[in-house]
């Protein structure tokens, strides 16, 4: 079964605290500005959050299994119950610390290009999504324009994040095995967030 109940469970969680996590970040604003209609605009950063946030780390997960999964490996998503409690209270400052979880990947010893393709397919998905968002900042207006941008920054700032070459990031692993492949995911993840 390509994903067994208990995965798609976690997945949920997974996705509802991410989104749990900016809205709760993102709606503080509306306490610190001109007065507005605070219901409707936490209504909006929630709406924003599923689509941008939880959508880009729900399928950067995802990848991440699918690319395991084609070179023969075990890979499974699995929840962190300890970390995304604290992520939650650290919100009501504005901060945004996200590790709600994590797809674990088992099976025979892989080469240099799997372990870069395994490594690279979660911010890759990022990039794509946030280039998905931008043709709808160009042809809509008002809501839909609105939760493009955030599906747009959010996607380019996950990319950016999740590429640092830090140990226990995708970018630390990624240059490790092929440098080339690093460096375009890095520069594309760069001009998103710096040059858009």
């Amino acid at each position: 079964m390509l994903f067994p109940k208990d995965e798609v469970w976690e997945l949920f969680k997974s996705w509802a605290i991410v989104t749990l996590v900016f809205t709760i970040a993102y709606a503080s604003d509306a306490f610190d500005g001109p007065p507005i209609d605070v219901a409707a605009y936490v209504l909006f950063v929630f709406i924003a959050s599923g689509i941008g946030a939880g959508s880009g780390f729900l399928l950067h997960e995802i990848a991440h299994k699918m690319v395991a999964q084609h070179y023969g490996l075990e890979a499974q998503y699995k929840g962190n119950d300890s970390v995304p409690i604290i992520s939650i209270f650290v919100a009501f400052a504005g901060w945004i610390l996200l590790a709600p979880g994590a797809v674990h990947i088992r099976g025979r010893t892989i080469g240099r290009n799997a372990s870069a393709y395994i490594s690279a397919a979660g911010p890759a998905t990022n990039i794509a999504l946030a280039a998905a968002f931008l043709p709808a900042l160009a042809v809509t207006s008002g809501l839909v324009q609105d939760i493009a941008w955030f599906g747009f920054k959010i996607n380019s700032w996950l990319a950016l994040f999740n590429l640092l070459p830090v140990p226990g990031f995708d970018g630390q692993k990624l240059l490790a095995s092929d440098k080339v492949l690093y460096l375009s995911l890095a520069a594309a993840a760069v001009y998103l967030v710096y040059f858009l």
